[in-house]
């Protein structure tokens, strides 16, 4: 398969690894922009809360798999898993991340309007946060899962997945 059709997959690794990669940093005691996430989060931080740990750290591990299962799409590891499970698991994974990401997105572009109070656990100075960065990073995974699906569905239909030792354009050999 072309470069032209193996970018999505390539960018939703690198989305679960930064992502994944921030939690478990979080998780190991790290505190680069902790100080713009939810103030309920902060607080947990502070008392040294255990679920937050745990939480960070599957978080974590979970966004770092999906980035793998992307990838394995293209790489000939990939086929450990059958197909169908493969493309389910993309498609509907990106359809969540994607759904969770616009509809807090909306939930804080309505509280920035003033349309909606301000969530007590989130905090009005970490709204704009929300609206600008982690919403949107999670939108952008979302789209970035979708789109590997898609091409994936698409090399499935044409045979070009699975079928040959490379996709990077051999006729088969």
């Amino acid at each position: 398969m072309t470069t032209r059709r193996t970018w999505p997959a390539w960018a939703a690794f690198c989305w679960g690894l930064i992502f994944g990669g921030l939690n478990l940093y979080w998780s190991l005691g790290g505190e680069f922009l902790l100080d713009h996430l939810a103030e309920s989060i902060q607080k947990d931080v502070e008392s040294g809360s255990t679920s937050l740990l745990v939480l960070n750290t599957l978080g974590g591990l979970g966004k770092i798999a999906a980035g793998l299962l992307a990838l394995g799409t293209i790489a000939s590891w990939g086929r450990a898993l059958p197909r169908r499970v493969h493309l389910v698991l993309l498609a509907g994974g990106g359809a969540m991340i994607l759904l969770y990401g616009m509809a807090n997105w909306v939930q804080m572009l309505l509280v920035e309007l003033g349309a909606v109070d301000v969530p007590v656990s989130i905090g009005e100075a970490q709204v704009r946060w929300y609206l600008f960065l982690w919403e949107p990073a999670w939108i952008i995974g979302g789209v970035l899962f979708l789109l590997t699906a898609e091409m994936y569905r698409r090399a499935l239909r044409t045979g070009g997945a699975r079928h040959r030792p490379s996709w990077r354009g051999s006729k088969g050999r």
